[in-house]
């Protein structure tokens, strides 16, 4: 009984370890798959990303683009590439050779590869003559790939089916080589075999590397196109023995590419793409197929319809005339097919907005803003260059009318206080004769304790000469007080600290002007799409749209169908106005070829009207006032008013060179704040007590924005529909601190609006005059009439005892 427990205990552990092995292997199964399916999936991502990327000119996934929308069009372009190897594959060659399936297979990327492989392995079974060797070729082929490229080092591959171009064209050689060597032993090496073995190895790899530049991303524009007219003439030639409902595919399939050519990328390629498919299929036919590119893209502005029948008209007149009724016959049905089919497909906006071609327009939009940027940054330095000329230019001559006498030594000045205070005394003569050597040497010790001690007592004199000197005291006076009078200058003469401000300043000048050349060419997507969905909806067809812009936008549509335009500028002007909000100015068309740009950008909505008077203290020679209106390069408009404390030349020159500093810099599109502080540092630099005020408008055309810029300035005014505004700052005048004490007050503007400014001479007394804003409601908007009015009273309650400005400003809209 015993030994039958046993025996069951021992089944059960049986039993027990079979089950624990078959739930192991269940759960290694399930881990393997689990594995592979991940794999799969991160191969159907990267496959996803490089075809989308592959594609130029198509949409990304976005708001507007599903991920079922990419799904598809993945599913289309897997399925391109496997029919373009099924195609290849039986594309028969010279001397019977069959090279462009294995140089497309050599040539395709992470993006294709695989279903070129499964696509010619297809087409090499039911199409190609030496089906096993053409499939063991195929597949060693796209082993050899995937090995060398996934295993092969950085610099050679980034990831399988990316090898470098020389590694690429290494391997076409050996399949070539390959290829050609299995039907030299299935022919028993007869010539004609070894010579096409021969051709295998050279031109698989010479295909190979013509295809390259139409399969991959980062080939130059020209090697791009001239891969696509390669892939073009063999998918015509491979389609040569091809045919549906009694036509040709070949001769179908070229005329829809050419029409769809000429539309997208213009007559002169559609015309390249005529040549190129005729000479694919039928010699003959290129001169007429070359027509047909030419007069579809060349007649579109006529309409799509009309450019459709007579393009394809004058093809079947060229055809009969070359070759005659047969081959008028034979290829009339293809051409008027095409045409019938592709006629309500671009019509009706079906057809993908791909450019097959890159051309010139291929990034037009970043191109053109990058050269726009450059145009714009080199005016603008050069602007600043010039301004900084002028600036530098009048500083030199005010700096040789006020140069500064040399730094006097400690020693001179102890001699200088010797003398003052030793010429009349009745020890001069035995002092300086007699004891002149060690007198002069007390003066060196003198000078020596003063620069290194700052300051002289009676102890630092000898005992001698404390007893003997009746002027002791009163000369380590003098000598004290000469000692920080040189102390004081020398400071005044150290520009140390203002040349590290105007460093500073120079720097933010700088940043300031890149970062605002950053911003007004920075890329608007937002409006970009937007212009574009409200146009294609209207018809206008472009090859790209591009916008960007912070406070000016720029539209730029790059490859613009003219065939297609059913509106005027005015019209296209006004749409975009409406959907944008935007204020445009009338498109610019820029015709290049075939190729046309149309460019639309923010115009101007405003213009200020300026008047202007001053007159200058009586008792004085020139004014101390300075008055300027100007205007800059980049839509923006300014009145200041300069004002030199004090009166006569002093403070003329002060506020003649304050104003001509900012008229200069802010023309060059400097900002206000940066060229407040450069000029308040120069102020302080000149070491006199003679200040400036500033008041300053800006006004942007654009926009309608205003702002006042008020260091110590008098109040100004707006008036509006009847109500008076005053702008008032307590600030004080540039050139006191170090810090700027200014202050931006910002508004809006409307046509009508009036703004005057006046210096302190108008409002000669604590607060300004009463009978100010009456003159100015009074003045009923005219610039002139309110500016008199305010001067003659401003004359008459001033009597000369100062200097009086105003400017009276009128915004208008355009």
């Amino acid at each position: 009984m015993e030994r039958n427990h046993n025996k069951r205990t021992d089944k059960e552990r049986k039993g027990g370890f079979f089950g624990f092995s078959f739930k192991r292997l269940g759960l290694e199964i399930s881990h393997r798959a689990g594995e592979i399916a991940d794999a799969l999936k991160s191969f159907f991502y990267k496959l996803g990303k490089e075809q989308d990327e592959l594609i130029p000119g198509a949409p990304q996934l976005s708001s507007e683009v599903s991920e079922s929308f990419l799904v598809r069009r993945r599913m289309v372009v897997s399925l391109a590439f496997a029919a373009l190897g099924f195609l290849f594959a039986g594309a028969r060659g010279f001397l019977g050779s069959y090279p462009f399936a294995l140089a497309l297979l050599c040539a395709s990327g992470y993006a294709g590869s695989v279903f070129v492989y499964i696509g010619a392995l297809v087409g090499a079974l039911v199409l190609g003559q030496g089906a096993l060797g053409a499939a063991v070729t195929y597949t060693l082929t796209f082993g050899a790939r995937l090995a060398l490229s996934a295993g092969a080092d950085i610099s050679v591959a980034q990831r399988s089916f990316e090898e470098n171009m020389t590694l690429r064209c290494l391997i076409a050689c050996v399949s070539g080589f390959l290829l050609g060597l299995g039907r030299v032993i299935s022919e028993t090496f007869s010539v004609t075999s070894v010579l096409a073995m021969l051709f295998m190895t050279v031109a698989v790899p010479i295909f190979t590397f013509a295809l390259r530049g139409a399969l991959g991303r980062g080939f130059t524009s020209l090697m791009h196109d001239s891969s696509v007219c390669v892939l073009l003439f063999l998918l015509i030639y491979s389609l040569g023995g091809y045919g549906a409902f009694g036509f040709s595919l070949a001769a179908m399939l070229s005329c829809f590419i050419i029409f769809y050519v000429s539309s997208v990328n213009g007559f002169l390629r559609g015309s390249l793409i005529g040549i190129i498919c005729g000479l694919a299929f039928d010699a003959r036919l290129a001169p007429a197929f070359a027509i047909l590119g030419m007069a579809s893209g060349a007649l579109r502005i006529v309409g799509l319809g009309a450019s459709i029948v007579l393009s394809s008209l004058l093809s079947l007149v060229v055809i009969a005339y070359s070759g005659g009724g047969s081959l008028l016959l034979a290829n009339v049905g293809s051409i008027l097919f095409a045409a019938v089919i592709f006629w309500p497909l671009s019509k009706n906006g079906m057809l993908p907005g791909i450019r097959i071609f890159s051309g010139i327009h291929e990034r037009t939009q970043d191109k053109y803003a990058q050269e726009k940027r450059r145009a714009c940054e080199k005016e603008r330095f050069a602007a600043m260059s010039e301004s900084f000329d002028e600036i530098a230019s009048s500083f030199l001559k005010l700096s040789d009318r006020h140069k500064y006498p040399g730094t006097y030594e400690l020693r001179e000045m102890c001699s200088a206080a010797v003398t003052k205070n030793c010429r009349s005394c009745p020890l001069n003569a035995l002092c300086w004769q007699k004891d002149h050597s060690e007198n002069s040497e007390l003066l060196d010790i003198l000078s020596e304790k003063l620069r290194t001690g700052g300051t002289l007592t009676r102890e630092d004199l000898p005992e001698r000469f404390k007893k003997r000197c009746r002027s002791a005291d009163r000369l380590i006076a003098d000598l004290n007080s000469g000692a920080a009078e040189l102390i004081e200058n020398a400071i005044k003469r150290d520009k140390t600290e203002l040349f590290a401000l105007d460093y500073e300043a120079m720097s933010e000048l700088l940043r300031s002007a890149v970062s605002e050349n950053d911003a007004e060419f920075e890329s608007d997507p937002v409006l970009a799409k937007k212009v574009s969905d409200l146009l294609g909806r209207l018809g206008v067809r472009s090859a790209a749209w591009g916008a960007w812009g912070k406070r000016k936008k720029t539209v730029v549509a790059s490859g613009i169908d003219i065939g297609t335009l059913t509106l005027t500028s005015q019209e296209i002007k006004r749409l975009l106005c409406e959907e944008t909000g935007l204020s445009l100015c009338d498109p610019k068309f820029k015709f290049d070829g075939d190729y046309v740009t149309m460019t639309l950008e923010s115009r101007e909505n405003f213009e200020l009207e300026a008047y202007t008077l001053g007159a200058k203290k009586t008792s004085e020679s020139e004014s101390g006032d300075v008055i300027r209106v100007f205007s800059s390069s980049n839509d923006m408009s300014y009145a200041m008013i300069c004002d030199g404390m004090g009166s006569g030349q002093r403070a003329a020159e002060c506020a003649g060179i304050s104003a001509l500093f900012i008229e200069k810099m802010l023309s060059a599109g400097n900002f206000k704040s940066v060229t407040m502080k450069m000029l308040s540092n120069f102020i302080r630099s000149r070491g006199e007590e003679c200040h400036c005020t500033v008041d300053l408008f800006e006004f942007d055309r654009l926009s309608g924005e205003g702002s006042f810029v008020k260091c110590g300035a008098a109040a100004s005014y707006v008036l509006r529909s009847g109500n008076l505004f005053k702008i008032d700052a307590s600030t004080m005048p540039l050139g006191i601190t170090r810090e700027i004490n200014a202050e931006n007050i910002k508004m809006t503007l409307c046509p009508g609006d009036v703004i005057v400014m006046m210096s302190d001479g108008v409002a000669h007394c604590l607060e300004d005059a009463l009978w100010v804003p009456e003159l100015i409601i009074a003045g009923a908007g005219s610039c002139e009439s309110t500016a008199r009015a305010i001067y003659e009273r401003a004359l008459g309650e001033n009597g000369g005892r100062d200097d009086i400005s105003v400017a009276v400003m009128k915004v208008s809209s355009l």
